[in-house]
């Protein structure tokens, strides 16, 4: 839990901030570059646990919603080169 729902970030905004610093060590300790949620106020939460680690320690993580990543994926399959495998399968049909 990242503290950002189940009324903690309302109850004890600190506590919630604290909560999600912790989840995002967790994923720095791994390596981690990308941290993605389903949910807004997971986001919004680790955005902030992020803030509150300083810059020099959090490196450039970025804390991403699920909508963000699959649209980034559909815009870079946009703007790729089409194999012609892909052409023949897209190709629109006239009756």
């Amino acid at each position: 839990c990242c503290g950002g729902g189940g009324g903690v970030q309302a109850h004890d905004p600190d506590m919630a901030v604290d909560m999600a610093r912790k989840r995002v060590r967790d994923a720095l300790a791994v390596g981690a570059e990308i941290i993605i949620s389903g949910c807004v106020a997971c986001k919004d939460n680790l955005r902030k646990g992020a803030k509150a680690i300083p810059k020099d320690e959090r490196n450039n993580i970025k804390i991403m919603d699920i909508t963000e990543i699959v649209a980034y994926s559909m815009k870079e399959q946009t703007q790729a080169p089409r194999s012609s495998f892909f052409s023949m399968r897209t190709k629109k049909r006239t009756p």
